[in-house]
This record gives C-alpha cells, structure tokens and sequence, in this order.
C-alpha cells in the first residue's frame, strides 16, 4: 500500500527547511520547516515542541524539565532551525562516559557554529557544523575551544549563561558560560579586534540553571540557516536519580587548585596581532605542579592539519582538573614529570606564512614543533612538517626568574604562543632600559653573561658566536664554561656566496666584565662593539674595516655604569650617535635582551639588543 502527502506552507508562508525522522535503514516521517509569520499567539512554546524530535521515547514528566529558548524579536530572525542536542541519550545513559565539550566558534564572526561531546571511548557526537557557510572562503574551518568534564565521577552541567550581540537584522550568540555541579566553569568566546579587543568581561543576557536535583542532559538551539549560526540557547534536563548508571557525586574531598590564568589585557593586546581580520580564542594555564603534558596535532578537515601542533593537554599533581590550551584534536605523545619537578625551557616552532598587519610587522603562523625540558633534565621534542623556514622561539627559566605560564590564542588561519616569566620568591626581577621600554609581543630572549642553578653554581661565559644575513647580525650564541650553548636566531655556516655569510666565534677571558655596549642599527642590528674592563673591545659585524662613524643608520651606547646623563650626537658620516647611561637604582648588567623580527620578510635577522639589568623593583618590562 502507497500513501501520499502534500505538505504545504500556510498562507504567505516560505518553506526553510524539512525534520526528517529515520529509523535503521529508512525515512519514517517528515516535517516541514516553515519561516516566522508576522506576530503569533503568545503560545510559542507549544509550536516549538513539535520541531523537538529525537529517537528517544518521551520522558516521565515528573522527572525531566524543558526551557525552550527565547524567541527574540521575531522580525529579525529568518530561516529559524531548532537543533536538539541531546548529547546524554536514552535516559542520560551517555552522561557518566562524557569527558570533554567542544564549541565550535566562526574566527571570520565570532559567532557559535556548534557544540561537539566527546565521550570515553573516543565516540564523538556532532551537532552545527565544522564548516561554515561561505561562498568566498570555502575552506574556512571552525576554531575548536575544548572544556574537560568527568562525567565518570558524576559531574555535569547545571548552569548555563549565553550573551549575544544583539545585530539590528540578526543577533546570535556570542558567548556561552557552562558551569558543572563541582563548581568548575567555562566561558565559550571569540575575542575580536586588531588592535586591543575589548570585551574581556562576560556579560550575560540570559541565564538558565537547572532545577533543583537536575542535570542538564540536551541544549537546544535555534540555529539560522544556511550558515547554522546560534541565535538563542535553552535546555532540557532529568532528575538526577532518574539518570541511567548516574554514579553519585564524589564527596571526598576535591585537589581543586585553580590552574587557569586570569585573561588580561597585556595577554589580549599580543593574542590580537593574529586577529587583524578575524576572531580569536584564548587559552591559558599555569605551570605550577605540572604531572603531565599530553601534546596533540591536526587532522585533515579540523582547524589544524597533521603537520601541525594543535594544542596541549596538562594534568597536575595538585588538581584533578585538567587544562587544555590551544585546540585538542589528537594525541600524538607525552611529556611526564615527577613530583617536585618543573618546566624550565619552553622552545617554539613557529611557521612564517603572513605579515598580517605591515605597520606592526608581526609574523604570524602555526605551531610544528616543541621542545619541553624540566629542571632534572628530563626533555621532550616533537616536529612535524618539513621544518624549513620556520620561527624558533625559546623561553628558559634562569637563576632570576621562572616559567610560570602559557597563553596560547588561536583561531582558524594562525597560534600565537606566549611563554610568561615571573621573578622567582625572593630573587631580584630583571629589568630592561627604562628609556626604550621591551613590548612583550617582541618575544624577548635572555642572554646571561654566567648562568647560575639553583643551588647557585655558576657557570660561566667563555665564548660568544655570532653570524650574519647578508650584513645584518642573524644569530648569537652564548657559550659556558660546561658545554651549555644559549642561542638566539640562526647561526650560519658559511654556504651562500656572500662573503658576509660568516658564523665567528669570539673568546672572553673568565674575569671580564662588560662596561659599555655599542648598538648599531638601521632596520636591523648590524654591529655590536662590547667594551670591557680590561680595555679590550669586541667587535661583532659584517664588515670589521668600518668604524662605527660611518655605519649608516643609528648607534646607540650603553654606558653601563650609574648615572643620569644623556646625549645624542649627529655624525659627520650621516649616522646619529645617542649615548644613554644606567639609572640610580640599576644593580647589575647582568647580560643582553635581544628580541628578533618576527615577520616572513625579515626571518633570522636581530631586531635590536638591550642591556640586561637586575633590580629589585622593577617599573619595566612585565614578563606578563
């Protein structure tokens, strides 16, 4: 027997999609998706019900609660679609597997595309989209912004809190807060902005929680299409007692140390350099007690392909709540510490793929390799891609100062990394020249004229290498009494036919101090002259026949010793001769910043070296 249906739109109705109901193998019923007619009844909720369907037989209704979502001005919304995510199943028996939530964000508008549940074994329930809709960039992919849940210890989600952006033809959702019954919570947002992005305070327009004794087991979304956009949030709930093998709450007491750095506008206005057109996500985690650092990398069709390093995944020995910075896509390997241990050197490997903005001149790309070490000399590296051409940042803990966190931000074309300092207790901080203040957003890198352990130990400089790019300075390295070689940029070995590609290498005697440093620049660093106590002179350039008098360009000299003057000196020889002296209450040069270009266009070339100061109040540089 054949039966046949004709579905048709009300009066002056436009059709905007279809619910299709499937069983195993065939389509059991369908349902047509009608656009909003001017103003209705007040009874929307009732018409909302019959778009809600799900595999599922119906729920008790003692037992389960519906908030269904605002409908907002209705004149502004077209093309409405309502997605039942109903990531807990049958009678909430997917609940206690639950292990991660991802939202999906637009880094083109910021806008929520979807949510992604993954569950302990590796099963993952999609709902929106990965792809977003767009004629002009059909290869654009979704940011993913990971929130770890241990649904296996009976946590769950009881508090949701959605912000929108309130567009005169179409607002969506913009952020979204989830907070689970152990007191853990996440903020679901893109930040926006090429400058300094705004908007670092979560301010909610709606907020639901569950009724007392519920969990929360779907959310409903009312979606735009084509695109998918979210333009309001409800949910659905069920009494606890009445979820399938829901394991009862931990009561033991909880390692509930907070390991999420506070976003800041210092973190912001860095994370921001990748944002010039587009949306950002920002992650961060403090790396106190670190157990362990679990790495994962792309997968075709994802944010990030399988050349690429996506995000990390870190447990501690003081909490029970992991932190994912960056994207979690698939794990590749494992960095374990010990007890008692900690981080000590962080090395990036960055791609160099765009100048995003040529006023700022920062590079901007996505992250193939990573080198951890701990303080007992336990290391870890991963590369991946061809690892040519690429940026290499390095961050090392020193007698001075700590590693102390991550920010990581992110969206669907570049990673931006920054690895935070802080004075270790009771050490002086390290300051720059107070007159030509570092940005943070520069990377730079600390050189130390003797390094010291923990205990003290110092180990001494007994060489310095350096090599260059063409006539620009592309490379130093410090070398120590031990073996241990610090580096920044790129040494060369002399294999191009320009006679100033040139790697050198320079002895210091033991008991030499640094009294004066002479930099000089045009664009780049192409010359350094350190003057020591013992009257000699190091020289450090491409072209040793020119005195300093006629290097095109600027020179700056660095009179280490205290005292308040200043001077600048025009040169005969067009080049401008600025003498600049350490401040009152400077204790120490205790060696060099040195910061490099970070664009494509000028890879491994130093963009300028600084003095390297200790103080105990230090108004300068923040390592944050």
């Amino acid at each position: 027997m054949v039966g046949i249906a004709k579905l048709s739109p009300e009066q002056h109705g436009q059709i905007s999609g279809f619910v299709l109901g499937l069983d195993a193998c065939k389509l059991v019923s369908i349902q047509l998706l009608e656009l909003p007619s001017p103003p209705r009844s007040s009874n929307d909720q009732e018409q909302l019900k019959a778009t809600l369907w799900n595999p599922y037989p119906p729920q008790d209704e003692p037992n389960s609660f519906i908030q269904f979502p605002p409908s907002g001005d209705e004149a502004r919304q077209s093309s409405i679609f309502c997605l039942n995510m109903d990531f807990a199943g049958l009678c909430g028996k997917d609940l206690r597997h639950l292990t991660r939530i991802v939202a999906l964000l637009d880094g083109a508008s910021s806008v929520f595309r979807g949510l992604v549940f993954v569950y302990e074994d590796g099963r993952e329930q999609l709902f929106g989209t990965r792809r977003p809709f767009d004629i002009a960039d059909r290869n654009r992919l979704c940011s993913e912004m990971s929130f770890p849940i241990d649904g296996s210890k009976g946590e769950g989600i009881v508090e949701l809190q959605v912000a929108y952006d309130n567009h005169p033809i179409s607002r969506h959702v913009i952020a979204l807060k989830m907070a689970t019954n152990k007191g853990h919570s996440v903020v679901f947002k893109s930040y926006w902005g090429s400058g300094a992005p705004a908007g670092i305070a979560f301010t909610p327009e709606v907020a639901y929680k569950a009724p007392s004794g519920h969990t929360i087991t779907g959310i409903i979304a009312m979606t735009k299409q084509p695109g998918g956009e979210m333009q309001s949030i409800g949910y659905h709930s069920m009494s606890s007692d009445s979820i399938h093998g829901w394991p009862t709450i931990d009561e033991s007491p909880q390692r509930r140390v907070e390991h999420i750095l506070p976003i800041s506008h210092a973190y912001l206005k860095t994370a921001a350099l990748i944002s010039r057109r587009n949306g950002l996500c920002l992650t961060t985690v403090d790396l106190s007690s670190v157990k362990r650092i679990r790495i994962s990398r792309g997968l075709p069709n994802r944010p990030r392909t399988s050349e690429y390093i996506s995000g990390l995944w870190l447990d501690f020995w003081d909490s029970d709540r992991p932190v994912i910075v960056g994207q979690w896509i698939e794990e590749i390997d494992v960095f374990d510490i010990e007890r008692g241990d900690k981080i000590s050197h962080i090395a990036i490997w960055q791609s160099q793929e765009s100048d995003a903005n040529r006023f700022i001149k920062h590079n901007n790309g996505r992250i193939q390799g990573i080198r951890l070490a701990s303080s007992r000399g336990v290391t870890k590296s991963v590369q991946l891609g061809d690892g040519a051409e690429l940026l290499v940042l390095n961050y090392s803990a020193d007698f001075f100062e700590e590693l102390h966190g991550i920010v990581w931000a992110y969206n669907h074309l570049y990673d931006g990394v920054q690895v935070l300092s802080r004075a270790r207790k009771g050490r002086v901080m390290l300051q720059s020249w107070p007159s030509q203040p570092l940005r943070i957003e520069d990377d730079p890198q600390k050189m130390f004229w003797e390094m010291r352990d923990d205990l003290g130990n110092v180990d001494r400089l007994v060489s310095i290498e350096y090599s260059f790019l063409d006539t620009s300075l592309s490379g130093l390295a410090f070398r120590y009494g031990s073996g241990m070689v610090i580096g920044v940029g790129q040494l060369r070995q002399g294999l191009s036919h320009s006679p100033y590609d040139k790697r050198i290498s320079v002895e210091i005697e033991s008991d030499e101090k640094i009294g004066r440093l002479h930099v000089a620049r045009a664009d780049a660093v192409f010359a350094l002259t350190l003057h020591t106590s013992k009257g000699r002179q190091y020289k450090l350039s491409a072209d040793h026949s020119k005195d300093e008098g006629a290097w095109p360009g600027w020179v700056t000299i660095y009179d280490l010793k205290y005292s308040s003057r200043r001077r600048t000196e025009p040169d005969e020889e067009d080049t401008e001769i600025e003498w600049i002296f350490a401040p009152e209450g400077f204790q120490e040069c205790v060696g060099l910043w040195v910061t490099m270009f970070n664009r494509p266009r000028a890879k491994n070339m130093v963009k300028n070296v600084q003095p390297l100061f200790s103080m105990r109040d230090s108004p300068g540089l923040s390592r944050e």
